[in-house]
């Protein structure tokens, strides 16, 4: 379930990761790829810490397009997915207790790898636009850290499908499952309102039938000398229309 285990930022620190269309991870940004950016932020009181991550993924906005001749303002849809108004960066982010990370990523490499897969034209004809346009730009990404508290048993009874809770019976395990449910959701842009149990991830490619098709890529941040409950997992989703 998780495909390659990468460095943790330390406090105070961050690291940078691209990721292509074959799923592999290189360090540094790459603005024709998926960015992902990691900070590990400085121990601050809740309220402080929250604005300090927003203003931490403004920053990386500001610095990965450099073609920004004001800071970037943004806006959420009416189902609370966060966007660049006039940007032509595709974006999403997540935080864990004091770790943020952000995905971002231009609107053509999507619809690049949209164009290469086709459909037939009777098909094609019977797509709306807007769904064509909401799949070429959806980008998710979910981070958790293996310190907070939580009911395993009942959280994997209530939520996770089936065919998961074989890989869900370790910490490691269970987070690889809830990040890439949540990034899927992220991803398509309908957050938490779907039943989530319905949702198998256990799969190459995830299928559902409100959500469509997606790819997902795991990893672990393994930061050195951490505690156990200072390791954290990382899942970006991305549309199975950009096959790996």
């Amino acid at each position: 379930m998780i495909s390659a285990a990468i460095a943790a930022p330390a406090r105070g620190g961050r690291v940078i990761y691209n990721v292509d269309t074959q799923g592999c991870i290189r360090d540094g940004a790459a603005p024709e790829h998926i960015t992902v950016y990691i900070a590990a932020l400085e121990p601050l009181p809740a309220d402080t810490l929250r604005q300090r991550q927003r203003t931490q993924v403004l920053s990386w906005l500001a610095e990965h397009d450099d073609n920004s001749l004001t800071p970037p303002e943004l806006q959420t849809t009416d189902l609370g997915k966060p966007y660049w108004p006039d940007g032509r960066w595709q974006l999403n982010w997540s935080h864990s207790q004091y770790i943020v990370a952000l995905a971002i990523a231009p609107h053509e490499f999507f619809q690049q790898q949209t164009a290469s897969n086709t459909k037939s034209e009777s098909e094609s004809e019977s797509e709306s636009e807007s769904e064509s346009e909401t799949l070429a730009g959806a980008l998710g990404i979910d981070l958790e850290v293996l310190g907070r508290s939580r009911s395993r048993e009942a959280l994997i009874n209530r939520y996770y499908h089936p065919n998961e809770h074989s890989i869900a019976d370790t910490d490691l395990g269970f987070l690889s499952i809830w990040t890439r449910k949540e990034a899927v959701v992220k991803a398509q842009g309908m957050g938490l309102r779907i039943d989530l149990k319905s949702l198998n991830t256990a799969t190459a490619v995830i299928e559902h039938v409100q959500l469509g098709q997606w790819h997902s890529l795991t990893v672990s941040l393994n930061e050195p000398n951490a505690a156990p409950t200072e390791i954290g997992v990382l899942s970006l989703s991305w549309p199975a229309a950009l096959a790996l």
